[in-house]
């Protein structure tokens, strides 16, 4: 059968069993059968889920799925004759009356498998219980006085605790597939304030932005990292490690990117020369140039390939940048920066944890989401007095992104591709300004990271001069700095021994790792054939059902334990997370298996390619 036909005969099956659901619920309307009721509703939900990508309109037409419907959104609000919705929360510690509630907050269409529930302060623990026997896989609670011993007869696993934004932020940052769709709700009796409610609110959309974000990124550009850090290995083994660097000579660091107000004050910079260590973002290096002033480092972490800006540079640059941080994942044309010196380091974090072990070198995963909040971090981490911003506007002046565009094509190019969803935001000099949905997030990043303890003690000046503001940071004209700096000149001293003894140890552990990886990603294969031979026997035994069902868990851990295996099949997994719904699978174990093992020798083949170079 044919891919195309495969789904047609989904979407009919799912139309199917959506009219059937209405006729069985007709005949129920009329009788005292609640928990089938309830069953049946809960069943349309999901179907309704999965039907929304045909575009399905449960409310169209005069026949009985119409009726159902409304006979439906008013069967949900039954509980509403216990009392207000602020008031029921007091009741939840009776079961019958938390099976209502559920049927009145999860929304008509609702996939129970996948979709995530945040209960903020929640009365009673009996309403997780409740969602837990209804089905609900992701459950969130969100509560600052949250107690243990109140959630502790509930299974472990189930649902997860998180008493500030941070710990938010740690839950979804572990989950390692899309979110569609997250609800929040608030199920306490003491009604939340309108800050607070405003707060939480703007808490769970960032957090789900930032989920998006990441894993929009992952699944697009997951491979295409994993084959550009194994292709590196034979340059990132002869070049150390972030954590082999330490720079001195400067109390403060101004870091430059090329937001459109750059051009307001790049002139000012010179005379920061000798009294401030000057990091420039890569894509702000054109302007650079152009103003004729020299950066001490250049830091660039995104590993979309860009040739145009490499050949830009090299004919327009008469210098070598004293220090490069690359990301390890950048395509190879990034290695031909003029550069006296260049470190390198991994931005996602559970490769670089993994990395750091590998390697014996420590260092703390700094990590914001983009290039400035990485710079940032890293300024932060070498333990500088002053952080300051140059060119972070963080919003949009119009159609134009980057104070200079030669250079920046491919750039600017991208940028035209992405959808964007305006934000109003507070602006650096009042009143509002547009900005986007992945800025939004990094002026968030850049207020929530000043309150960590890696910045404690650190001033945060932003001489921005337009965009947008960043709370948390004092707002100074550029010129005006001058007063804040040191008098006395620095000189950046690079504390960075290197010889070739350092060189032979990270040759021998980058020969470790790629042959652990060799030796896992067989036994990875192993478990892969079994699940498929079980799969293609015409009868299967019990015996059998325990050995794949054991082979299934073996092929989770071992994609668990290694990071870079895990990066590297996060595509196909998401693919078959959505387009599996929970009510019928559009890929079926036997094409998943087929293509996990695709994946896994593409893999293989590229480390052993790679390595037999070397």
């Amino acid at each position: 059968m044919s891919k195309a036909k495969h789904l047609q005969l989904i979407e009919e099956k799912l139309h199917q069993r959506f009219n059937e659901i209405s006729y069985e619920i007709k005949s129920l309307s009329l009788q005292d059968n609640e928990p089938l009721l309830r069953k049946l509703i809960d069943e349309r939900r999901q179907i309704l889920d999965a039907l929304e990508e045909y575009g399905f309109d449960p409310t169209s037409g005069d026949g009985v799925n119409a009726l159902t419907d409304r006979f439906v959104q008013a069967w949900v609000k039954k509980i509403l004759m216990v009392g207000d919705p602020d008031e029921l929360p007091k009741y939840l510690s009776d079961p019958d009356i938390c099976q209502s509630y559920i049927d009145f907050l999860a929304p008509l269409s609702w996939n129970w498998e996948k979709d995530w529930l945040i209960l903020v302060r929640p009365a009673h623990e009996m309403l997780v219980a409740a969602l837990v026997d209804r089905g609900q896989k992701h459950i969130l609670v969100f509560d600052p006085a949250a107690e243990e011993k109140r959630y502790d007869l509930l299974e472990e696993g189930t649902f997860f605790i998180a008493r500030s934004i941070k710990e938010v932020n740690t839950v979804f940052n572990r989950h390692l597939l899309p979110i569609k769709r997250l609800h929040g709700v608030f199920c306490n009796y003491v009604p939340p304030s309108a800050e607070e409610r405003s707060e939480i609110n703007h808490t769970i959309k960032l957090a789900l932005t930032k989920h998006q974000l990441n894993m929009n990124t992952a699944t697009a550009l997951g491979q295409e990292w994993v084959e550009n850090f194994i292709r590196n290995s034979s340059f990132l083994e002869k070049t150390p490690h972030i954590s082999e660097l330490e720079p001195f000579g400067f109390e403060t660091a101004i870091i430059v990117a090329p937001g459109p107000s750059l051009n307001k004050n790049i002139n000012e910079l010179k005379k920061f020369k000798n009294r401030a260590l000057i990091i420039s973002v890569l894509h702000a290096l054109p302007s650079l140039i152009k103003a004729g002033i020299k950066p001490h480092i250049v830091v660039h972490v995104d590993a979309k390939p860009d040739e145009r800006l490499i050949k830009f540079l090299i004919e327009k640059m008469t210098y070598k940048i004293p220090l490069f941080i690359m990301s390890s994942n950048l395509p190879s044309h990034f290695n031909d920066i003029p550069a006296e010196k260049t470190v390198w380091s991994e931005l996602s974090g559970p490769l670089h944890k993994e990395l750091c072990k590998f390697l014996d070198t420590p260092f703390p995963h700094l990590s914001g989401g983009n290039v400035s909040l990485y710079a940032f971090n890293l300024c932060a981490a070498w333990k500088l007095k002053n952080i300051v911003l140059v060119g972070h506007d963080l919003s949009y002046d119009g159609d134009t992104y980057y104070a200079n565009s030669e250079g920046l094509e491919t750039a600017i190019e991208v940028k035209h591709t992405i959808k964007k969803s305006w934000n109003k935001v507070d602006g650096y000099f009042g009143g509002k300004v547009e900005t986007s949905a992945d800025f939004l997030l990094f002026i968030d990043e850049f207020k929530n990271w000043i309150r960590t303890d890696i910045h404690a003690g650190i001033r945060h000046i932003n001489c921005t001069e337009g965009g947008a503001k960043i709370e948390g940071f004092e707002q100074v004209p550029l010129r005006e700095l001058m007063g804040i700096v040191p008098e006395t000149p620095g000189n950046l001293e690079l504390n960075l021994n290197f010889n070739n003894k350092n060189k032979l140890l990270y040759q021998n552990k980058f020969s470790t790792y790629f042959e652990h990886y060799l030796e896992q990603s067989k036994i990875f294969v192993e478990h892969i054939n079994i699940c498929t031979k079980i799969l293609n026997m015409k009868k299967i035994s019990q015996d059998q059902l325990e050995k794949k069902k054991y082979s299934e868990e073996e092929l989770k851990r071992i994609s668990g334990e290694n990071k870079l295996l895990e990066s590297y099949l996060v595509n196909l997994i998401t693919d078959a997370n959505t387009s599996n719904s929970g009510i019928l699978n559009k890929m079926t174990p036997k094409e998943f298996y087929s293509k996990l093992r695709k994946e896994v020798f593409k893999l293989r083949s590229c480390i052993i390619n790679c390595r037999k170079e070397i």
